[in-house]
This record gives structure tokens, sequence and C-alpha cells, in this order.
């Protein structure tokens, strides 16, 4: 099972870039240990500053979701649009969504 990891990226009024992305390394650690492969796009572009739009990495990162076999969204997920947007997909796709600690 490919489980692709969503969650804020950006630092925001409630935590640091650094730590969003910490976050999703130890959760990502955590379900290859259990089993799953996993898309950790917090990873996957990390330090691609200004190489691509807001709007193009989100349109990218769609196209990975929808591939997937579930999402599982990280604590406070729902103060970054981007992983909202995953989310609605995933959804919209009938593609199982779970939010950490629970694990598909």
């Amino acid at each position: 099972m490919v489980i692709y990891v969503a969650g804020a990226y950006q630092s925001n009024r409630h935590t640091s870039r650094a730590y969003n992305i910490e976050l999703a390394r130890s959760v990502a650690r955590e379900c290859w240990a259990r089993g799953y492969a996993v898309i950790c796009p917090h990873l996957n572009t990390i330090d691609f500053d200004n190489v691509l739009t807001r709007e193009e990495f989100i349109e990218r990162d769609l196209e990975i979701v929808a591939k997937c076999d579930a999402v599982l969204m990280l604590p406070n997920w729902e103060i970054s649009e981007g992983a909202k947007e995953e989310k609605a997909l995933a959804e919209s796709l009938d593609i199982p969504v779970t939010i950490y600690p629970l694990l598909p």
C-alpha cells in the first residue's frame, strides 16, 4: 500500500517550516517501518524554493495523490490550504483518508 503524507509545509502561526518537515519525516519513517511505501512531499521537494510556483507544486502533488492507495493527514493539517486540497481530491476519488496517529 502506498500512503501519501499530507500536512503543512510552510511556517504558519502555529509551527515553523522546520517543525513541519521533521513531523512529516518522523511519520513517514514510522509508516515505512510498519510496512507501507510512503510518498512524503515535504521531503520530495525540500528546499526547492523558487523552482515552481505554489500552484505548480500543488498541481503536481495532486497528481501524486491520485496515484496513491491512501492519504494520511498530519496533525494540524487544517491550517494548510494544500493539505485541504489533497484531502478533497482523495475523497473525491474514494481514496481512503485517515488522520495520524490512525493508519490505514
